[in-house]
């Protein structure tokens, strides 16, 4: 005999319990199976703790069409769950004529993107809010709506509202294979096995594994590693904004911002890995980091290091997110490809 579930959430992430919790305002009976000793273990745990303001994405992607709308709900969420949450507003920063193309192509996305409030600052305005900022910058895209979270204590805040609301968290639970049966799906764990009509899956960089035990291959998933440093919270007055530099081809790239706690977080750099466990930091890695930190804002007290950490991003070979019903398994739904702006994506999502 299997226990008897409506939906079965592979994955405890900011993703899976912000879907518990949806769901769990209706009368359903809602599992969640993380395969860690905790919720919010993973990429949750490691990343930049920004709510994007939604001009990045390219316009007519998933990433587009949910980011700015996702940003928007934040308030209203983090109020409901006494989250901490601030909109801080961001810049991207421009030194040169390419970065100005760069900003100026950000900032007509942004219009597309349903992105309210952005504006192109000159040199003069921007050393007036961020007075610290390196004297050679031209200019940069100000979002006001921008804002900075703790995601791990919003995801554990998820779900504990989600159990209080009768859904089940199964801990140090491994989905190990799925099977269709008649009209519902069998999961099968190294803890047991549950039966449930609809399954979501929210598995992170694995998501494309779980995705194959149903469904014909039809995405990949390759981890993403970037490493971070968090300044003591003795450092005061450094930046005020979520401060970016004009992205390249890799990303976003290395930005400064506060955090909710009262810390600075400089980070990430970008580099694929085929290891989806492989959360180390690297000497080289962390030395980019800090010179390409120090190029925006050169009183960075990098003497005042607490602590580097390193996160995966779940980066998907269709280099946007897989949010869908999957095609050839009725009742199979996901959430893969989930990177950057996936935290600020997820209330719309």
């Amino acid at each position: 005999m299997h226990d008897l579930y409506d939906v079965v959430i592979i994955g405890a992430g900011v993703s899976g319990t912000f879907i518990a919790r949806e769901l769990s305002r209706y009368d359903l009976k809602i599992i969640i199976l993380e395969k860690d000793n905790d919720v919010a273990n993973e990429t949750t745990a490691a990343n930049s703790a920004i709510i994007h303001a939604g001009y990045d994405p390219k316009p007519g992607t998933a990433m587009a069409r949910f980011n700015a709308p996702g940003n928007l709900m934040f308030d209203k969420v983090c109020d409901e769950l006494d989250v901490p949450f601030k909109r801080c507003g961001s810049l991207v920063i421009g030194f040169d004529e390419h970065d100005k193309e760069t900003i100026e192509d950000l900032y007509r996305r942004g219009v597309s993107n349903g992105v309210p409030d952005m504006k192109i600052l000159n040199h003069d305005e921007i050393l007036e809010l961020e007075p610290k900022l390196n004297p050679n910058i031209k200019l940069a895209l100000h979002a006001p709506t921008a804002g900075i979270i703790n995601p791990w204590e919003l995801a554990i805040a998820l779900a504990e509202n989600a159990l209080d609301n009768g859904a089940e968290l199964k801990l140090e639970t491994k989905v190990t294979d799925i099977k269709k049966e008649d009209d519902s799906y069998i999961v099968a764990t190294d803890k047991g096995s549950y039966q449930a009509k609809y399954v979501v899956n929210c598995a992170g960089v694995y998501a494309d594994n779980i995705h194959n035990m149903v469904s014909k291959p039809s995405y990949s998933i390759r981890p993403r590693k970037g490493n971070y440093y968090v300044l003591d919270n003795t450092v005061k007055d450094l930046v005020s904004h979520v401060i970016f530099q004009a992205p390249t081809k890799k990303g976003k790239g290395v930005l400064i911002t506060p955090t909710v706690d009262g810390n600075f977080l400089i980070g990430p750099d970008s580099e694929f890995l085929d290891d989806k466990n492989d959360n180390s930091t690297g000497l080289d890695n962390l030395e980019f980091v800090k010179k390409s930190g120090l190029r925006a804002c050169p009183d960075i007290p990098f003497d005042k290091v607490i602590r580097s950490f390193a996160g995966l991003r779940a980066t998907s070979n269709l280099e946007d997110f897989v949010v869908q019903e999957a095609p050839d398994a009725n009742g199979f739904y996901e959430v893969g490809g989930f990177e950057s702006p996936g935290l600020s994506s997820i209330p719309s999502v």
